[in-house]
């Protein structure tokens, strides 16, 4: 792979952030190997711990997920003032800054959620979102673990389903692609 196009790294899991002492010594070891470096983060991170990245990485994948504060901390357990923070400030910094919503349904599906996540990137000047639709590939890993699936009832949004909501941050001005990269 790294013959074809140079190759790149994704950090990913939880939420790589949350390690700015690993990440300041394992990237600039990386970065000159890579052609490039994305971090997948929901930005619920103090921006001290991003701005230790800041030289290393190109591409920001940040999650956005429920923009009411009450129920943003009752699902997430975090603070939505710091993430919308956090993703003002990288966007002033001129960073390549892709949106995500995680589209859950019962969580992050509804009419109102989406207009506030498309208003916010819109407000930000970004014109794209990638629309990340809820399946239940890692249900197996907990059953292989003996822990409950978190969310059992919930099932991955239709095709119908999916094109509403992808004709709804549409007609707000966005391009929408599903999946992501």
């Amino acid at each position: 792979m790294f013959d074809e196009d140079g190759g790149g790294l994704t950090l990913s899991g939880g939420e790589p952030l949350l390690y700015p002492e690993f990440l300041s010594q394992l990237l600039p070891k990386l970065k000159p190997w890579m052609d490039s470096i994305a971090v997948e983060t929901c930005g619920n991170v103090p921006f001290d711990n991003i701005q230790v990245v800041l030289p290393y990485i190109d591409i920001f994948l940040f999650d956005l997920k429920i923009m009411e504060r009450k129920k943003f901390n009752q699902v997430c357990g975090g603070n939505l003032s710091r993430v919308i923070s956090n993703l003002q400030k990288l966007v002033s910094l001129k960073k390549n800054v892709i949106p995500r919503i995680p589209l859950i349904p019962t969580f992050t599906d509804s009419s109102e959620n989406l207009d506030r996540i498309a208003d916010l990137v819109i407000n930000l000047g970004l014109h794209q979102v990638h629309l990340l639709p809820y399946h239940r590939l890692g249900s197996g890993k907990y059953d292989n673990l003996g822990i409950p699936y978190p969310i059992p009832k919930i099932k991955p949004p239709n095709p119908d389903q999916l094109l509403k909501v992808v004709n709804q941050l549409q007609l707000k001005g966005l391009q929408v692609i599903v999946g992501g990269f």
